[in-house]
């Protein structure tokens, strides 16, 4: 029955990273998130580690990028050095975390093609470049208002 129940839990795991890895996310990051999302204790590195068989320094690397995507709490128990992780299982927290980092990693992306359109205007040659800046920036304006839907849809939860 335990080592059934093992295999239920990787097949779970494989099959969430094979689907989010479709939208580009990092399979370690996902099979880090969702070993703690299945996980009913908090984890340590040691722990993360075995479960996901990752090094630890692997697993210490991603736990920052874990933390900004999604729901999980870091901290120490009293009286203890070691950090564990625990999933809060928190659907709205993960939600807004994505959508901070979504308009964040936008809001860089259109300042950078604002600043390229800045400088080939004024370049020799420039001219040529400048109708493809500006589909991308249709492009990445299209998506901010996407995003700002997305908040007015639930800013009810993202405040």
């Amino acid at each position: 029955m335990l080592n059934e129940l093992f295999e239920l839990k990787e097949e779970i795991i494989e099959d969430f990273v094979r689907g989010w890895t479709l939208s580009g996310c990092n399979p370690t990051v996902l099979r880090i998130y969702f070993t703690l999302f299945l996980s009913d204790n908090p984890m340590g590195l040691s722990e993360i580690s075995k479960e996901t068989g990752y090094s630890k320094s692997t697993v210490c690397t991603n736990m920052e990028i874990v933390g900004q995507l999604f729901d999980i709490h870091k901290f120490k128990k009293p009286g203890s050095k070691k950090i564990f992780w625990k999933c809060t299982h928190d659907p709205e927290k993960m939600l807004k975390k994505q959508l901070e980092l979504g308009e964040k990693i936008l809001a860089m992306q259109l300042e950078a093609l604002n600043k390229t359109e800045r400088r080939l205007k004024d370049m020799d040659g420039g001219q040529k470049y400048l109708k493809n800046i500006g589909k991308f920036k249709k492009h990445f304006e299209n998506h901010k208002k996407m995003y700002e839907f997305i908040r007015e849809k639930h800013k009810d939860i993202l405040d």
